[in-house]
């Protein structure tokens, strides 16, 4: 049994994404994710896209899946049809940027970061599946998949039954989960999330954190049970990656080896002995 293990470029979404990939690759890892902040990269630049694509190539590095563009004014269920085009507008490019650099996942929010009043959220799913029929379309056409990510609790996306039908309306092939175990964790439903998304699960956003605030801590240095994490994927077939999102502290050198060393110490299978 052996997973594809993989690094967030996130960690460090303030530094151009060129200046860390070294560290990244030196450390061990062989996958990663791409962040698509804009002061990281510039996903809508062709040219830089391509020095991008031959910097990972150079380095033996393997683009795994890409970030869409994220926040609270990026948001594919927002209500307001202007605010929602925009945000399918900056999906698309990221699409587009996944393709140039031959990842195979793109990652996407079903809403924004603005907690809905709960008399919304049916609206707001409707909403988002509307959109991501249209991103869906459009990875289809150029042989991507599609993960829609766990959200935290209180965010719309941040509860399994609302994953669930989402995932029930959209085509079976090349859809599927996203499960992060920051935010499935907070919301009190790790191994439940874990078994009910195990059929359709194609990545693990891996972090860790005290049970009370988003801490994005390296897998160890918090309170989730990686031991019965590993125990379920493996009970499941689970074949996809674990991509650490974890929040640097340090230098990228340091905080890429406490998230190695602690990532081989929760022994999730992929990393070389």
């Amino acid at each position: 049994m052996t997973w594809r293990i993989g690094f967030s470029t996130g960690a460090f979404y303030e530094l151009p994404i060129l200046s860390v990939l070294p560290a990244i690759r030196h450390i061990g890892f062989q996958y990663v994710e791409i962040c698509s902040n804009q002061a990281h990269l510039d996903y809508h630049d062709r040219v830089a896209l391509e020095q991008l694509r031959g910097t990972l190539d150079g380095l033996g590095l393997r683009v795994f899946s890409l970030h869409a563009p994220f926040g609270t004014h990026i948001d594919i269920a927002s209500p307001d049809e202007k605010a929602r085009a925009s945000a399918l507008e900056q999906t698309e490019a990221a699409i587009q940027a996944l393709y140039v650099l031959n990842g195979e996942v793109l990652v996407v929010h079903p809403a924004g970061d603005n907690p809905p009043a709960e008399r919304d959220r049916t609206m707001l799913l409707a909403q988002s599946l509307d959109s991501l029929h249209s991103i869906q379309a459009q990875c289809a056409q150029l042989g991507l998949k599609l993960a829609i990510e766990t959200m935290l609790p209180h965010l719309v996306g941040g509860r399994t039954a609302e994953l669930l039908w989402l995932a029930e309306h959209l085509p079976s092939a090349g859809v599927g989960f996203c499960l992060d175990t920051g935010h499935t964790y907070l919301g009190r439903s790790l191994a439940e999330s874990l078994t009910q998304l195990s059929s359709r699960l194609l990545l693990l956003h891996v972090h860790d954190n005290s049970g009370q605030h988003d801490d994005h801590l390296p897998p160890g240095h918090g309170q989730i049970d990686w031991a019965s994490c590993v125990r379920t994927l493996a009970r499941h077939s689970f074949s996809g990656a674990l991509i650490l999102e974890t929040t640097a502290s340090g230098s990228p050198e340091e905080h890429l080896r406490q998230a190695w060393d602690s990532t081989a110490t929760v022994q999730f299978p992929g990393l070389p002995d």
